[in-house]
């Protein structure tokens, strides 16, 4: 896809007979680890409602005039990557420019070999990923870097992909009366506000940092002056 003037939308969610599972179809067994399923080089595009599956790579949003895409109601497993993001900024997996992860939007990135979601180098900032269903993958559900898990640091000081952020700290889970209540804390830039998502998968993670297999909740946060903030959630 390389639409110079942008806008150029694949709507597998027209098909006939779609009923939030993908009819329309692109598979590529066979095709080897670099083959990529859709590549997207331009800004303001979208691709929604298709399953990518047998490729090296499902998805690569690649380049700096690639900005403002949307990739929304996917199914993606690939002998790879599901989706990887390459020096590209502003793109949206899972949501639409407003931010919220709305049911019907979340992608379903599950059995590929490599990670959910690769973001990587030196110019990829300000992607998000919201609300997607990411989970039985070989790597990390998202990868910043490519190069595994990136430890937290203090303030969230570092820089790099996507700012290298910080991920929050579960402190403790309780559940009763219907509900589940996630408590923890997050040590990020200070006096920001971070938008924090909760899952529930079957099993753990091989890897300890866990994917999340189904959204149930999101807490909106404000770091103060030294970077913290804690969180006491309740869902449903």
């Amino acid at each position: 896809m390389n639409d110079s003037s942008g806008g150029t939308t694949i709507a597998g969610g027209t098909a006939p007979g779609y009923a939030g599972t993908p009819v329309v179809v692109l598979r590529g067994p066979g095709a080897g680890s670099s083959a990529i399923g859709l590549q997207v080089l331009s800004a303001h595009n979208k691709v929604v409602g298709l399953e990518i599956d047998s490729f090296g790579e499902g998805i690569e949003i690649t380049g700096p005039s690639a900005t403002d895409n949307l990739i929304l109601s996917n199914h993606i497993v690939t002998d790879g990557i599901g989706v990887a993001v390459r020096d590209a900024r502003n793109n949206h997996i899972g949501t639409d420019s407003d931010g919220v992860n709305d049911a019907p939007e979340a992608n379903v990135i599950s059995g590929n070999t490599g990670a959910g979601i690769l973001i990587a180098g030196s110019r990829a900032s300000g992607n998000s990923a919201l609300g997607n269903s990411i989970f039985a993958n070989g790597g990390l559900g998202i990868d910043l870097g490519g190069d595994g898990v990136t430890p937290n640091d203090f303030r969230d000081g570092d820089a790099g992909v996507n700012w290298l952020q910080n991920f929050p700290m579960l402190t403790d889970v309780l559940a009763g009366s219907g509900s589940t209540t996630f408590v923890g804390t997050l040590d990020s830039a200070p006096n920001t506000t971070f938008r924090i998502e909760f899952f529930t998968s079957p099993a753990a993670d091989a890897s300890g940092f866990g994917e999340g297999q189904s959204f149930i909740g999101a807490a909106t946060i404000t770091t103060d002056t030294q970077g913290q903030a804690s969180f006491n959630k309740h869902s449903p």
